[in-house]
């Protein structure tokens, strides 16, 4: 069943402009987006991830209020989960894109280099790729502990 796609792709395509996007403001898709946070913040962030996943916009509230989560909980292991929906040209590639960045996630740099550079994508998305690549590319060497 779908969940006002129009009004949920209208939200989604402005969310996805921003690093941080902001909740549907629509009372309809919040009230969803809202009760969506709610159920998935009882999961592990695994689990948060697969939520991501999907074609379209169908539950488009659910999937933004995934990728929030994942945002804030911070859990690297999820990562392969992003690149997964990344591959797939998700409608939140964007804040993807933006998410692999700010983790200087390198094993996501090889996609995000393909990404920035294919032409079937967005400018926003591929611009947004490139930045990543910038981020990841840029970012101090990870040197072990010293004991």
């Amino acid at each position: 069943m779908l969940r006002s796609p129009f009004i949920a792709l209208l939200c989604c395509s402005l969310a996805a402009g921003f690093a941080l996007a902001d909740p549907p403001t629509d009372p309809k898709a919040r009230a969803v987006y809202d009760h969506d946070r709610e159920w998935l913040s009882h999961y592990p962030a695994s689990f948060v991830a697969t939520n991501i996943r999907g074609r379209g916009v169908e539950y488009a509230e659910r999937r933004q209020a995934a990728l929030d989560l994942v945002r804030e909980q911070r859990d690297f292991g999820v990562v392969s989960e992003l690149m997964d929906a990344l591959r797939q040209n998700s409608f939140l590639s964007g804040q993807i894109c933006d998410i692999l960045g700010d983790w200087k996630a390198k094993r996501a740099l090889p996609l995000l280099k393909e990404v920035a550079h294919d032409k079937k994508r967005s400018d926003e998305v591929r611009d947004k790729a490139g930045q990543a690549v910038e981020k990841i590319s840029t970012a101090p060497e990870d040197k072990p502990p010293v004991y």
